[in-house]
């Protein structure tokens, strides 16, 4: 009978691989290159949810996550079309920005996402224009 060969359980952890570029030109290209991962204390799983918000503001729900290690909001507007927009679909899609509250307040532009460790609860969004289909992922802490 074969031994069995005691294994080391593997950490719970949050990687971020992220490059931010502005491209010019006749200006040299600059960016931002952010790699990191930090270890996760709780064995929760993460939690994921599909919101259409509009012009109230929304409390985000982190479901069964007690403390919120990262919160990316994605603003899915833009995205998945099954057709080129016309110019009156693009001018209408540009508008709807979502919010986020706060001093300052944050904006997600259509087709774009933000990242956090939110400091307090309940994070409160809002589309700045109609509505917005949004997808937020709680990871636990």
């Amino acid at each position: 009978m074969a031994e069995s060969i005691p294994t080391k359980p593997t950490p719970r952890q949050i990687t971020v691989v992220e490059g931010v570029y502005h491209m010019g030109v006749d200006v040299p290209t600059s960016g931002v290159d952010n790699r990191f991962s930090r270890q996760v204390e709780s064995d929760e799983q993460p939690y994921s949810r599909r919101y259409t918000i509009g012009d109230n503001w929304t409390n985000l729900d982190f479901g069964w996550i007690e403390r919120p290690g990262m919160l990316v909001i994605s603003n899915e507007e833009g995205k998945f079309l099954q057709r080129n927009p016309t110019d009156e679909e693009k001018k209408d899609i540009a508008g709807r920005i979502v919010e986020i509250a706060g001093t300052p307040p944050w904006l997600i532009l259509p087709g774009e996402s933000f990242r956090g460790v939110p400091a307090a609860t309940p994070v409160q969004v809002i589309c700045r224009k109609g509505s917005a289909k949004i997808v937020v992922t709680v990871m636990p802490w």
